[in-house]
């Protein structure tokens, strides 16, 4: 039953995450990987829409030392932020 429920919100989470994707890309000028699809075990047991965000590589240290920044947390935050907004707007105008 509970892969049902996953099943069932697929496509907006998919929607969200792309949505998050285009964010980065323009709010917070950061390189995209694409959204990808995955088991992950953090949202296994999730009865909604939901991403796992991956905002940058701390092996790598020029995306560690902007994650660690004000102006980067700042940056990412908003993106986030806008991408709800998006998402959530559409829903509510049932689209």
């Amino acid at each position: 039953m509970l892969a049902n429920y996953q099943h069932a919100f697929i496509a907006s989470s998919i929607n969200f995450a792309e949505k998050l994707e285009r964010s980065f890309r323009s709010n917070a000028n950061r390189k995209s990987n694409g959204v990808k699809q995955a088991g992950f075990i953090v949202l296994w047991k999730t009865t909604m829409p939901s991403v796992l965000i991956e905002s940058g590589y701390l092996t790598n240290r020029e995306e560690e030392d902007y994650l660690r920044s004000d102006e980067g947390q700042d940056e990412m935050t908003d993106a986030i932020y806008k991408a709800f907004l998006r998402y959530k707007e559409e829903i509510e105008a049932g689209g």
